[in-house]
């Protein structure tokens, strides 16, 4: 007990973190100003076993109230500050 002998799994161990593609914004104007507001990521999906695109999965904090969602890629690390 305690040592995995590699035919358990670990459950206590931190998912991998996966590299998102794109993030996902819900904008709003307001009079000659407009808001973009981060909710979420999107991550490409595996090709399906057919050979067809897998497509992509969002993953959103939240949802914006006028529908309007933004996907875009993630600026450089150095300018995300």
């Amino acid at each position: 007990m305690g040592q995995n002998d590699g035919n358990q799994k670990v459950l206590n161990k931190a998912p991998e973190k996966k590299k998102y593609e794109y993030v996902a914004n819900a904008v709003h104007e307001e009079g000659d100003t407009t808001f973009w507001t981060r909710v979420g990521v999107a991550f490409k999906n595996k090709p399906r076993e057919d050979g067809r695109d897998g497509g992509y999965t969002i993953l959103l904090n939240a949802v914006p109230t006028n529908g309007k969602l933004i996907l875009s890629p993630p600026l450089p690390e150095k300018e995300q500050d």
